[in-house]
């Protein structure tokens, strides 16, 4: 019941399976893998339709551990004899001691799609597809789950009927751009690269800040030092570096937080404030701002004391913060209502919608 969505940013060249291949590309595989096809009946070795990989896990998996052992055996013996062709059989060059004992990852091997990552980039990984992490160097970030199935490629305990139940034949990873805000399709985490200097925003839970750059940067309201390759928990404050900086945060999830860390990489709004239902609410959320937000500035709260609805609300509070805005300034505005429940421009803040 607990999803492990991952994202895999590269620090260096990484080379990562995840997802099946297409129909077409899974039938060539198999193809050049015939000792390993010769043991699946023949209504699978041709799928039409993603989800036709379903049959091919089965009947592998199915298989007796001698047959498994025998196939993987001649699999190998073949292609040293020859030199590998494809980076799929050099990957299987590369495991093949765990191969020669007959673990049935050589199937996934075949069967999963390769992607290259320079440094730099991401893939984002959704919960229940099947992946394994080949070579190179990554930052990986998961959901808070040690919800985690094996079925080949690995020392640890593996199972398969637990594969099978979870495994996701028709889903695949995602690219994703890795400057700014990463768009990660997750409410579990959210991640942002700085390569400036920037302001962490507060939160109810700590920021994780790794620096994967190569000078040190300095971090917090107490300026902690983090040398390459170090990381800490941040509560909020700047984070600051000479010339570029390659810095990871990792905060808590929810569109909110990805809205405030977005601020945070760019251009600071002139400023930020909260629109709320009750002058009471509204000093509460004043002392919660602070006069410079975000780096904004101004901090401002509202009380929405007239009686409108939800596009003279909004009209409402424009007429009322524009005065503070010097011109091509912007500003950040939530309106936090009771339990979340009312449109606005923004996600609503207080109810965590």
């Amino acid at each position: 019941p607990h999803a492990k969505p991952e994202l895999l940013l590269a620090l260096e060249p990484v080379h990562v399976l995840a997802g099946f291949r297409p129909p077409a590309a899974l039938a060539e595989a198999l193809h050049d893998a015939p000792e390993l096809a010769q043991l699946l009946p023949q209504r699978v070795l041709h799928p039409e339709q993603p989800g036709d990989v379903r049959g091919l896990l089965e009947a592998w998996l199915a298989l007796p551990d001698a047959a498994v052992v025998e196939a993987n055996r001649a699999w190998l013996a073949r292609i040293r004899a020859r030199g590998p062709a494809t980076a799929t059989e050099r990957w299987a060059l590369a495991t093949a001691e765990d191969l020669d004992r007959g673990d049935r990852g050589s199937l996934m091997l075949v069967a999963l799609a390769p992607h290259l990552l320079a440094p730099g980039e991401a893939l984002f990984v959704p919960t229940g597809v099947a992946h394994a992490l080949l070579s190179g160097v990554c930052l990986e970030v998961a959901g808070p789950s040690d919800n985690v199935v094996r079925v080949g490629l690995t020392a640890k305990p593996v199972d398969s009927g637990a594969f099978l139940r979870v495994v996701e034949v028709d889903a695949a990873p995602v690219r994703v751009p890795a400057v700014g805000v990463v768009p990660v399709p997750t409410a579990q985490f959210a991640v942002t690269v700085h390569r400036r200097t920037a302001l962490v925003p507060a939160s109810p839970g700590p920021h994780l800040v790794v620096n994967v750059g190569a000078a040190p940067v300095r971090v917090g309201a107490d300026g902690m030092v983090l040398a390459p390759g170090q990381a800490c928990e941040a509560a909020g404050g700047p984070i600051v570096g000479e010339g570029a900086l390659r810095v990871v945060q990792v905060s808590p999830g929810g569109r909110l937080g990805a809205v405030l860390a977005n601020v945070a990489s760019h251009d600071r709004p002139g400023l930020v404030g909260v629109v709320a239902g009750s002058a009471a609410a509204a000093e509460g959320w004043r002392a919660r701002l602070g006069p410079n937000p975000l780096g904004a500035r101004h901090g401002v709260a509202l009380c929405e004391d007239l009686p409108v609805n939800q596009a003279f609300g909004v009209l409402l509070a424009w007429q009322r913060i524009r005065p503070r805005l010097r011109p091509g300034e912007g500003a950040l505005v939530a309106f936090a209502f009771g339990d979340g429940t009312r449109a606005a421009p923004f996600t609503q803040a207080e109810g965590g919608q």
